[in-house]
């Protein structure tokens, strides 16, 4: 469903690589995991629609889309406040970010005050307050589903010298005041965990990384049956989930033979690692999936889409020497993301195939 307005929504706190321990279950069953080729792909024609900012957006103002609901309603940030698109519109919710927005029209994010950022929902015109585990000095909602579903991450006072412990944490929208904090993955104190996205269907994505070896694993899971982490493609050291829709689950990985990360799609649990434009030698990530398998993701070199694993389409941008970056797609293929200048000033914008 979502995806951030590019690097903020996944830079707090992140560890860049992978692991947990390797007895843990899947949440689909392992098959031999093979990446199979790449299917073929519709035409890479797409066409730039950008559209209207708040009064007083600028380049420091931190433009763009990061979360769909799936339909038409996108969420984002504009001028410093929290915003949501609809139809070609823009809604101002107040100051602050919005990462993620539901069906509902329930959104979800962070709004200022004294010190850190505070979670934040907005519903119905009104803006309230997300609970925060106790002792928590930072937490932060990344998405939201249909049924009210909230995920996030919070983070903890630490050890001097040591990262600040992150626990996933869940809410639900209708009741904003109470957060279920799902504790270090598996009960390791060495990992710091966060989780990144909810599908309709209630499954959990995320990261689980263990700081002292400094790698990561992707994990899927629901409040149910816990968190697990998902197979690694063949040679590879370090995954992340980003983002999950129906059956798909996109992200990263780092290469064991080292190199730049590289995207990859998990479709029921099965991983394929994607290609990337010829000539491209900086990393890539999958960002965001919609349920027909359609995925978009970024690089330093710019936007890009794959169709069900086919290969990259490149984004235009709205202007000669500009750039794309696509966050979020709806389940009818509508990308949504942040178009940048020559100055690097960037404006919400979507994408259409056509």
């Amino acid at each position: 469903m979502t995806r951030p307005p590019a690097p903020a929504r996944r830079a707090a706190g992140r560890l860049a690589a992978a692991v947990a321990t390797a007895t843990a279950l899947t949440l689909w069953s392992q098959a031999p995991i093979v990446a199979g080729p790449p299917a073929p792909g519709p035409s890479c024609t797409w066409r730039v629609h950008p559209l209207p900012a708040l009064p007083g957006a600028d380049e420091n103002s931190g433009n763009g889309i990061s979360g769909n609901d799936g339909l038409n309603t996108f969420a984002g940030t504009s001028a410093g406040h929290a915003a949501l698109w609809r139809n070609g519109r823009v809604i101002d919710l107040g100051p602050g970010l919005a990462w993620d927005v539901n069906r509902r029209g329930e959104a979800v994010g962070e709004r200022p005050a004294p010190g850190l950022p505070r979670p934040t929902l907005w519903r119905d015109g009104r803006t309230m307050a997300l609970a925060e585990p106790a002792g928590a000095t930072y937490t932060r909602p990344v998405a939201i589903n249909t049924a009210g579903t909230v995920v996030g991450f919070a983070t903890f006072p630490g050890t001097e010298g040591e990262p600040d412990p992150m626990h996933p944490v869940v809410w639900n929208s209708l009741s904003p005041n109470l957060v279920r904090d799902l504790g270090p993955f598996h009960g390791e104190k060495d990992h710091v965990t966060e989780l990144t996205d909810v599908t309709e269907d209630g499954l959990l994505v995320g990261i689980a990384s263990d700081w002292r070896t400094l790698r990561s694993r992707a994990i899927v899971g629901t409040t149910r049956t816990g968190l697990q982490i998902l197979p690694l493609p063949a040679n590879t050291v370090s995954t992340s989930a980003q983002g999950a829709a129906g059956s798909f689950v996109a992200g990263q990985r780092i290469p064991a033979h080292g190199g730049p990360a590289q995207p990859v799609l998990w479709e029921n649990g099965i991983p394929r690692v994607l290609t990337v434009p010829d000539g491209v030698t900086v990393g890539v990530s999958a960002l965001a999936v919609n349920r027909s398998g359609t995925a978009v993701g970024d690089s330093l070199a710019g936007g890009l889409v794959w169709f069900h694993g086919g290969d990259p389409c490149p984004l235009p941008a709205t202007v000669s020497g500009g750039s794309a970056t696509a966050n979020t797609v709806t389940d009818s293929g509508v990308l949504g993301g942040v178009a940048s200048d020559s100055r690097g000033v960037g404006t919400p914008a979507l994408w259409t195939r056509g």
